[in-house]
């Protein structure tokens, strides 16, 4: 686990580097320089192209980490890195040319609620391009277990890129018009570095591949599981568009990134664990597959717990420094935020399922996930508006990864949780409880420093007390000696 632990440290970081400056842009910026309207314009179009983005990379970017191990020789990866970078263009060419051919109805279809969609519609093409290449070519770069430099461009970079384009569009050097069109560059950009450093890592020679019909066989799997999982991610901004103003997107969008956040240690956790996961399913080590999804558990409990613990204290701070018009959304994020830490929580189950035979089952149950959610978001929105589309998403990933969890225990025998994942379980729901009434102090960012600082104590007093993780503990016992608190 030294390299996991190691690299998941450092993506952890970087990662909530990159949330901290997106909650910079969410919750500063965004809302106070540009029109309600094009921040919710913004949020459809990322959100549209997350969900094409699997399709036109035919899922490769997961095809890559699934079967990279099984390839042995140098001739035999560098035909399977070929095959895994031609393959998309067989898709994205006639993508495209469909997609202009039904423009018309491609518009009608995200634009029912706003005009001003329909004006855009071609940049869900090219984002949703450039974004599955990165994929492809971080992937590249995963199997070579460096992830870290990958995890800074797809995290920090694009985010701190977004925030030079805000300013400009404070000081009216771009409109925002220009603020979509740069973006697309931003994304491009990112992409064409990624490509350098994968291939400075990994000197591929183009080669034929010959053994092509499994991994082709997955990735046709893959592409709708990949997309049905970004779709659950993004279709709540999609449906918010359909039944109510584009406006209420941005003001949706703001809760659902703070109640994002807590998959952060997850998502950084992950990366460098499915090579990992890879390996111990081909070689049939059942027993490095088992620890890897128990230590996986409980580490992201703790972590994310402590996360979601913090947003649901302060979250009703944070939304004093926002505008009037986005109140409401604090209630979004406290229950995407708890939907997240259930996900978090089940560990690797979705990986240790993806990565073994029994991967087509990952697209029955995004099937069941995505129509559960498409029509609670149907009945919920229009009673409820932007807290009905969390409701809907937060109910369908609880379904969703309890689906996941009890498969993963009858076909594999493996199941995550102890007694000490029930204590931690209970610790962190009797402080937040504890917390969340407490008034305002002072102003709402010494408030939130104030209970932040508190809650931070007595958690690290929990970790003591009841030892979850012998991997955070010893996290914490190296930053304590290093800062000289203990020796």
């Amino acid at each position: 686990m030294g390299v996991v632990v190691n690299q998941s440290i450092k993506n952890v970081i970087f990662t909530y580097l990159g949330f901290g400056v997106g909650a910079i842009n969410t919750l500063f910026l965004y809302p106070y320089i540009m029109d309600d309207n094009y921040y919710g314009l913004v949020a459809v179009l990322l959100s549209a192209s997350m969900i094409l983005f699997p399709l036109l990379s035919l899922g490769m970017s997961n095809t890559i980490i699934r079967f990279y191990s099984h390839y042995k020789t140098k001739e035999e990866k560098d035909g399977f890195l070929t095959f895994t970078f031609l393959l998309p263009l067989i898709v994205i060419i006639p993508i495209a040319i469909l997609f202009f051919i039904f423009q018309t109805e491609i518009n009608t279809l995200l634009s029912s609620k706003s005009k001003l969609v329909t004006s855009y519609t071609g940049y869900v093409l090219l984002y949703a391009l450039f974004v599955g290449y990165f994929e492809v070519f971080y992937a590249y770069a995963k199997v070579q277990l460096k992830s870290v430099f990958g995890n800074v461009l797809k995290e920090v970079s694009i985010r701190i890129f977004v925030s030079v384009l805000l300013i400009l569009l404070y000081f009216n050097i771009i409109d925002s018009d220009g603020f979509i069109k740069w973006l697309a560059v931003g994304y491009g950009v990112r992409m064409v570095v990624m490509a350098v450093y994968a291939l400075k890592n990994y000197n591929l020679n183009v080669k034929p591949i010959y053994k092509y019909k499994e991994p082709l066989y997955f990735s046709l799997f893959v592409i709708f599981s990949a997309s049905i999982s970004f779709m659950v991610l993004e279709v709540d901004k999609l449906m918010i568009s359909q039944f109510v103003n584009l406006s209420n997107v941005a003001y949706y969008s703001v809760g659902s990134f703070i109640g994002i956040v807590v998959s952060v240690p997850g998502r950084s956790m992950q990366q460098i664990l499915m090579p990992f996961v890879s390996k111990a399913l081909a070689e049939n080590n059942t027993k490095e597959v088992l620890k890897l999804y128990k230590a996986s558990s409980i580490n992201l409990l703790v972590i994310s717990g402590f996360v979601f613990m913090l947003i649901a204290v302060n979250v009703k701070f944070m939304y004093m420094l926002l505008p009037n018009e986005f109140a409401g959304g604090e209630y979004v994020a406290i229950i995407i935020a708890f939907s997240k830490w259930f996900d978090m929580a089940t560990g690797i189950n979705g990986t240790i399922i993806t990565n073994s035979k029994f991967y087509r089952f990952d697209l029955v149950f995004g099937v069941i996930l995505i129509v559960l959610t498409i029509v609670l978001n149907i009945i919920f929105i229009p009673l409820f508006g932007i807290f009905g589309a969390g409701l809907a998403t937060a109910f369908g990933m609880v379904l969703y990864n309890l689906m996941k969890l009890f498969f993963v225990k009858n076909k594999f025998g493996y199941f995550p949780f102890s007694i000490k994942s029930f204590y931690v379980v209970a610790f962190i729901l009797l402080l937040t409880a504890l917390f969340y009434s407490l008034p305002l102090i002072l102003n709402p960012i010494v408030t939130i420093i104030i209970y932040s600082l508190v809650l931070s104590v007595l958690f690290l007093a929990m970790i003591c007390l009841i030892k979850p993780s012998e991997q955070i503990r010893e996290v914490l016992l190296n930053v304590l000696m290093k800062f000289k608190i203990i020796k």
